[in-house]
């Protein structure tokens, strides 16, 4: 029946019969994803994560909580959480599957739309930033030849 919900688009309905289910079995990890997975189509990005979140909790290799927590910070455009997760399917799925390839392609394709935003500053902060461990690493080769003496 939930199912029928989700597949018709009637995201609240099949929210409100999720909690029923969770309140009964709070350990039904398929329960919160789908949950996750209605939070996500109403766009509430936040509550869908923490739903995810639990999921994984429960069962940490579960394919479908990490490849739609993927997509949920996608959305958010939190790259790296993506790709946190995006590399949990790669070790679940051992040879890829396709939530695996679904969303390697979608972080590659948001990566290139967030690339663009990227400033001059962004470039110049990134460059001091290399020129800082530059320094700090030449430091510390100084301070070892000093102890050594």
């Amino acid at each position: 029946m939930i199912l029928k919900f989700i597949n018709q688009g009637e995201y609240k309905k099949a929210k409100n019969n999720l909690l029923v289910i969770i309140k009964k079995d709070e350990g039904d990890a398929e329960a919160y994803n789908l949950l996750g997975y209605t939070e996500r189509q109403l766009q509430n990005y936040i509550s869908a994560i923490k739903f995810y979140k639990k999921a994984i909790f429960i069962n940490n290799d579960f394919i479908g909580a990490h490849h739609y927590i993927a997509m949920a910070y996608l959305e958010l455009d939190d790259i790296e959480k993506a790709k946190y997760h995006l590399n949990q399917l790669d070790l679940i799925c051992l040879f890829g599957c396709k939530d695996y390839f679904e969303v390697k392609n979608r972080s590659t394709n948001a990566v290139k739309l967030i690339s663009p935003k990227i400033t001059n500053t962004s470039h110049r902060l990134i460059s001091l930033r290399e020129k800082m461990k530059w320094t700090a690493k030449k430091f510390y080769i100084e301070e070892l030849k000093f102890i050594k003496e």
